[in-house]
């Protein structure tokens, strides 16, 4: 039986830092350990007989944010679940190579955007955190295939969960920037800069929080047993194709055994969990999910259109947008809601990257003589503007699979990172907008130096995999429902930024922890 085999194991103490592990312990501070107390808990796949089955209540393929999460939240359920983890506890160069992949459309690197052991690519994130925006939710008749089946309302207290979780607390002590009583702007560098009506500030908190110290938590669990080094190869169908009835697990050291679950859950990122839906056709000829052919498609990613603006500030006030370490948050500017509407423009954050010398920087001499002379102001920053941005939901950006095979024989993917030119034209246009109430407000000049109509053969992403079982209300127009289900099966789930239809300019954990919050919940609600 599952919860009585015996076989190595290992336990961990977390050595945390001065501020309680609040930022985030590193993984250095791990120190791993044989241990009699966790020996049924958290087994090595590759110490499994080949052919063994192991029946199961819930298995969740993917040991990261959200894979993690819902393990922790069905505890109280006191049923056998199994969480299935391709690595160790540590990075494996052999593991990590079977991120690696074809790539057709914009360059990307597969393996080094994750990192694939316990934890996940929490083990390597910056640690930005942010909501969505309620428009993030919203049908927006200007951008095709936008709208999520869900509000914004529909995660708020789960959202207030993940908050929690990642000692974030919420907002509602947070100075947003608003006019003094006196309607000038604030010229102080200890709170939000205000500039229009049309500008709103955004919070972002820093909280890299490393899920690989939910490893010893797990190994003690009652009803969680973990495996390692244990690779998902084949989600199988029973009889009436409707419901997955066995899980193959592979291994590197050349060991097959099977999971026999009750429900299945994959959590394996936004390339991972496509591929293995993609790659199970020994029933389903196009893969689990994929009757409309829509596993795969969407990919999205978060384009970073950096050091292609430059503000030159006549006010101090800009200085608290700077990154702030100490306090643990960064704030961004954006168009207001009511602006992205009205011109149908894609979400978008204006950060402050960097504080330049004007006098050491040719660029800030050049416009700082001219404003001197033409304004009789004299600047006192030039800032360097950071512009993470909303990709448009597109098909044919995708991930799809090659005929090459990895060391476990599984299907190699090809990513087709695709943006359209609506992408960039949203984005300067956000550019604009800022620029216009920056020089308004007699706050100081914006200058942008990428073209609308620019095509780039190089962008840079923020590692965030996203869209490609995207949840919808039907089946033609997504891969999971409102619950995260998959369509047309009645045992399989999916969690991770891979259901989100639209990704918004928020960094995705946040919203990928909520989404797992109420994941965890609805099946909660199954059993009772």
């Amino acid at each position: 039986m599952l919860f009585d085999r015996s076989g190595p194991a290992y336990d961990f103490e977390v050595a945390l830092g001065g501020d309680g592990g609040k930022g985030g312990a590193s993984i250095s501070s791990i120190l791993l350990k044989t241990s009699n107390t966790l020996r049924h808990m958290i087994i090595d796949g590759n110490t499994i007989n080949s052919g063994d089955k192991f029946p199961c209540d819930i298995c969740i393929l993917g040991a990261g944010a959200a894979g993690i999460t819902i393990a922790r939240e069905l505890e109280s359920l006191n049923l056998k679940t199994v969480l299935i983890e391709s690595g160790g506890t540590e990075p494996q160069p052999q593991t990590q190579e079977l991120y690696k992949g074809k790539i057709s459309g914009l360059n990307y690197d597969l393996a080094g955007s994750r990192s694939r052991f316990f934890g996940g690519s929490t083990n390597c994130w910056v640690g930005l955190i942010a909501e969505l925006d309620a428009i993030d939710f919203k049908r927006r008749s200007s951008i095709p295939y936008s709208g999520w089946p869900i509000t914004k309302e529909d995660l708020q207290s789960h959202y207030l969960k993940a908050r929690d979780m990642l000692d974030s607390g919420d907002y509602s002590d947070f100075p947003f920037a608003l006019p003094n009583q006196s309607g000038t702007m604030p010229n102080s560098s200890d709170k939000p800069l205000y500039i229009s009506e049309k500008i709103v500030t955004k919070r972002y908190d820093i909280r890299p929080k490393r899920f690989l110290e939910f490893y010893s938590e797990l190994g003690l669990s009652k009803n969680t047993q973990v495996f390692l080094n244990s690779n998902a190869v084949d989600l199988i169908p029973g009889e009436f194709v409707k419901q997955i009835s066995s899980v193959k697990i592979r291994t590197l050291g050349g060991k097959e055994f099977s999971i026999l679950p009750k429900k299945v859950i994959v959590a394996l990122g936004g390339i991972e969990t496509p591929r293995l839906l993609l790659a199970s056709n020994s029933v389903a000829q196009n893969g689990i999910g994929n009757d409309q052919n829509l596993v795969g498609r969407f990919f999205m990613e978060h384009p970073h259109i950096d050091n292609k603006a430059n503000l030159l500030s006549f006010t101090s006030g800009f200085e608290y947008h700077l990154p702030d370490f100490k306090q643990l948050f960064y704030t961004a500017f954006s168009v207001a809601e009511e602006v992205k509407e009205k011109e149908g423009l894609l979400n978008a954050a204006m950060f402050i990257l960097t504080n330049s010398s004007l006098e050491s920087d040719s660029t800030g001499r050049g416009i700082s003589e001219l404003n001197r002379n033409a304004f009789k102001i004299t600047p006192q920053s030039l800032y360097r503007i950071g512009n993470p941005c909303e990709q448009s939901p597109n098909p044919d950006s995708r991930v799809t699979l090659t005929q090459e095979r990895d060391a476990l024989g599984m299907p190699v993917v090809n990513l087709d990172w695709k943006l359209a030119s609506f992408d960039i034209e949203s984005l300067h246009r956000s550019n604009e907008i800022f620029g216009h109430e920056i020089g308004a407000s007699g706050l100081g000049r914006y200058q942008i130096q990428f073209q609308k109509d620019e095509v780039f053969e190089e962008v840079t992403g923020g590692n965030h995999h996203m869209g490609t079982t995207r949840m919808a209300s039907s089946p033609d127009q997504g891969v999971v429902d409102r619950h995260c289900k998959v369509f047309g099966m009645a045992n399989l789930y999916v969690a991770g930024s891979s259901v989100f239809p639209t990704g918004g300019a928020a960094n995705p954990t946040l919203t990928i922890l909520a989404l797992a919050y109420r994941l965890a919940d609805h099946i909660k609600d199954t059993y009772a």
